[in-house]
């Protein structure tokens, strides 16, 4: 399977020898019960779920690349990359979920590629002896209409 993933990501890449594909989220029963905060009114409990479940399914995707670290030692890996970094088209979920097939974590697409349960996260990871994993900074991604590059540049005028 082919990845149209953009020249600032196959340059992140370029060295990898292997991949490690990967799908993780807060859950179902997590996004009911934002649902629930959510029928309730109560903006800030609402507001406070939303980070909660954003930081759920980051720390999941942290703790599995801490497994995959042991996993793979004495190689290296690059930082995680997801459909949507760096010019790498959300669209691309389709085929990251048709290579996961059934072992998705019970996490669905939209028809706009967005994932359901919405606190998930997936991408991929290289592997090899040649990799590293870089700092994420605006100088490392070329996409110039992604929303942290102008608000870096606003910051620095």
């Amino acid at each position: 399977m082919n990845f149209k993933i953009g020249n600032t990501l196959a340059k992140l890449l370029k060295h990898s020898k292997q991949f490690a594909i990967f799908v993780a989220t807060a859950g179902e029963e997590f996004e009911q019960y934002q649902k629930k905060l959510q029928a309730e009114g109560d903006i800030v409990k609402v507001y406070i779920a939303d980070t909660l479940g954003s930081l759920i399914a980051e720390r999941t995707g942290d703790i599995m690349e801490k497994a995959l670290e042991q996993e793979i030692f004495p190689l290296k890996h690059t930082n995680r990359v997801s459909p949507g970094y760096c010019g790498w088209n959300i669209t691309e979920q389709k085929n990251l979920f048709e290579y996961i097939g059934h072992n998705n974590c019970d996490i669905q697409l939209s028809d706009s590629c967005l994932m359901h349960p919405i606190k998930s996260i997936s991408g991929v990871i290289g592997i090899g002896e040649e990799v590293t994993e870089r700092i994420y900074a605006c100088t490392f991604c070329e996409l110039k209409t992604c929303y942290k590059r102008k608000l870096k540049l606003s910051h620095e005028n």
